[in-house]
């Protein structure tokens, strides 16, 4: 059967309305108005978010942060390296990688609380040092942070010494101290011609090695057993010394010893029958021939001279045949060189530095002759003779006339001379518009200059140095004999002054400079006694150094010790301060000089 489609009910009688659909609202119906018809609605405005920094402290904060990032981010750094400095951990790390400091350690004995020299000081870091004289070890480079140093020597206990470095500004000194194993031992360490204290001097018994400290002295532990050790001495400066040790079970015993400074004098002895040039150490000791005599040396005609700083002396003798030449000895191997020969008599003036300076008359000339006298200097260190000066004459063996030196005088750098004329026939010459000078030159030969002249006919000159840079000039007018003085100081011009006979003639003493030109010795009579002084380089504020009964001033060995002569047979030793003299060696009487009277 087909269903069939039921026609749509369109009559206005009221639809059934079952239970079920009365209980569900029938929606409204409206009419759905047009495009046209259709009501606008205006759009709502978009409505925007707070910002977080408005909302919160820690976004106020947050766009505080970004809006001032100049300010923010090395506030941040600051902050962080803040923190990390606070916990000790990563402080001392961090600073590590940048930051070091040399530590001071000093170290001294348990029982007598004295220095420990030459022990071994260590930082766990790695850095270690060994104790000077004073007990003083620095280590270099030692990292902030809990550090542990290890302090070690034979016979004492191991030390150790638990710190903490600070990042900055770590402690001055960190002290500690070691308890001795073995017995200890004082040595104490002077100077023989000074007697002053030696510092830092080394000296080494059994296995052991120690230093003096600043007052000369030094505790050495031994082992237990012998009551004596040999031992060595030693500093920089000082010859070596081989000595023995007294050791006590009960006590701290004391050792005193003396070192002898290093270096040689040279001098002058007929000990073997001939005139020998020998040489020893301060103290006298190791006396030995430097050169030899031949036997054809003279008692009276050898000199020896020494420069000032011993690098070399001269010796003028006749060691071959009749003529007598000038040598030089270079003390650091005692080899022989001549330094001038020939057909003429010498005469050994002293040095101006490694310039010998001395005059000679040659005997193959008569002295009208020029050039018959000459003023030279020879370079020890070059070996180059330089002709300072020559005389100059005329005439002939019945009538001359002839220069002859009146004055040699030397300084430190500058060879001052005095020229005259003279004859053979005095009384009837006549020297007219010859000229008495006084000149200047430096040893080397340059800036020769005439520093003052006066008429030979009519007057005479003589001269007394008075002081190491100054002389005194006295011109007598012959007529009248009047008297006119000068004072001449090295460098300047003659000027005239009030000056009498007795003072002029008085006697200066000689003037001796030292090594470094700083200082000048002389010796003066002062109430019977010899009095040493020393002085500045113009023989200024002199202060007496010693008053000896019977030793002059003989010159220097280095700077600090005096030589000085007594009888001119011996040579002896004082230092600077004072002390009294150390007898060296006898010498040829009238025979050595360090530097002679420095004019003639």
């Amino acid at each position: 059967m087909e269903d069939k489609e039921l026609p749509k009910n369109n009559s206005s009688e009221p639809e059934f309305i079952g239970p079920r659909e009365r209980l569900t609202p029938e929606p409204s119906v409206t009419d759905p108005l047009s495009d046209e018809q259709q009501p606008t609605s205006e759009p709502e405005p978009e409505v925007k978010p707070k910002p977080a920094s408005t909302n919160s402290k820690w976004g106020r904060f947050r766009h505080w942060y970004g809006a001032n990032k100049k300010k923010s981010i090395p506030a941040t750094v600051a902050v962080v390296i803040a923190v990390v400095l606070i916990v000790p951990f990563t402080r001392y790390a961090l600073a590590s990688l940048v930051v070091s400091h040399d530590i001071s350690v000093v170290v001294v004995d348990a029982k007598t609380n004295t220095p420990v020299s030459e022990a071994i000081v260590s930082a766990t870091s790695g850095s270690s040092g060994t104790t000077s004289g004073a007990g003083l070890a620095i280590l270099r480079g030692v990292k902030p942070g809990p550090t542990k140093i290890q302090i070690t020597k034979v016979h004492y206990k191991n030390g150790s010494l638990d710190i903490t470095i600070p990042v900055l500004n770590p402690k001055d000194v960190y002290n500690t101290k070691l308890d001795p194993t073995g017995r200890q031992v004082k040595v104490t360490l002077a100077d023989y011609i000074s007697g002053e204290s030696l510092a830092n001097a080394e000296i080494k018994v059994a296995d052991v090695k120690a230093k003096t400290d600043k007052s000369g002295s030094a505790i050495v532990v031994v082992p237990v057993g012998p009551h004596s050790f040999p031992a060595e001495l030693g500093l920089a400066g000082y010859n070596n010394k081989s000595v023995t040790l007294e050791v006590s079970d009960t006590e701290v015993k004391q050792n005193d010893f003396q070192l002898t400074p290093t270096g040689k004098v040279y001098f002058l002895s007929n000990r073997s029958g001939r005139i020998d040039v020998m040489k020893a150490n301060l103290d006298g000791s190791e006396q030995e021939v430097a050169l030899a005599g031949t036997g054809s040396e003279r008692v009276n005609g050898t000199v020896l001279i020494a420069s000032a700083d011993w690098r070399y002396v001269a010796l003028q003798a006749r060691r071959d045949g009749s003529k007598d030449r000038v040598y030089i000895i270079n003390t650091s191997d005692d080899k022989l060189t001549t330094a001038d020969e020939g057909n003429a008599d010498f005469n050994l003036v002293g040095w101006s530095g490694d310039n010998l300076v001395y005059s000679l008359t040659r005997t193959d000339l008569k002295s009208w002759q020029t050039g018959s006298g000459k003023l030279k200097s020879y370079n020890a260190e070059t070996g180059k003779i330089i002709t300072l000066n020559q005389t100059t004459g005329t005439g002939d063996v019945n009538n001359n006339l002839y220069e002859y030196y009146s004055l040699i005088f030397l300084t430190q750098e500058n060879v001052v001379y005095g020229k005259g004329w003279t004859s053979q026939t005095p009384q009837e010459a006549d020297f007219t518009g010859k000229q008495e000078t006084l000149s200047s030159i430096s040893a080397n030969g340059q800036n020769n200059k005439v520093v003052a002249s006066y008429d030979s006919a009519t007057k005479s000159v003589d001269y007394a140095p008075h002081s190491p840079n100054s002389i005194y000039v006295l011109v007598r007018t012959e007529q009248n004999n009047q008297d006119d003085f000068y004072d001449y100081k090295i460098g300047s011009q003659p000027e005239k002054i009030t000056l009498s006979l007795e003072e002029f003639y008085k006697g200066y003493p000689a003037f001796y400079p030292s090594p470094d030109a700083s200082k000048t010795l002389w010796s003066e009579v002062r109430d019977g006694k010899n009095v040493l002084i020393v002085g500045g380089p113009e023989g200024d504020g002199g202060k007496t150094v010693a008053e000896l009964d019977d030793h002059l001033a003989y010159g220097w060995f280095g700077a600090k010790y005096l030589l000085v002569t007594k009888d001119f047979s011996e040579l002896g030793a004082i230092g600077i301060n004072g002390k009294a003299v150390q007898k060296i060696t006898s010498y040829q009487p009238e025979s050595l000089y360090f530097a002679r009277p420095s004019s003639y």
